[in-house]
């Protein structure tokens, strides 16, 4: 996903004036999202099929990660210092 969606965003986000180190953060957090929750979610049909169990059940398990991704999510979108701040911390 990343080799298909990175070259056309990121110019477009350096350019914007946007620290490349905070969408790396978020493209990496979307991507992890997509893997997990419908439409796609290749890691739901994984583990069902591996534990056979229903898929709906595994979504259902799949809630608390929903609601966590989301804060995260917005939390990295609303202050962008916090994608910055380790590696701050690094030099």
């Amino acid at each position: 996903m990343l080799l298909l969606i990175l070259p056309l965003t990121y110019p477009l986000i350096i350019s914007m004036g946007f620290d490349p180190i905070w969408y790396g953060v978020l493209m990496a957090m979307m991507i992890c999202m997509g893997h997990v929750f419908p439409p796609v979610a290749v890691v739901a049909i994984v583990v069902s099929a591996t534990a056979k169990v229903n898929l709906l059940k595994v979504h259902v398990g799949c809630y608390i990660m929903v609601i966590a991704v989301a804060l995260g999510t917005l939390i990295l979108i609303l202050l962008p210092e916090t994608a910055t701040w380790l590696p701050s911390m690094m030099r």
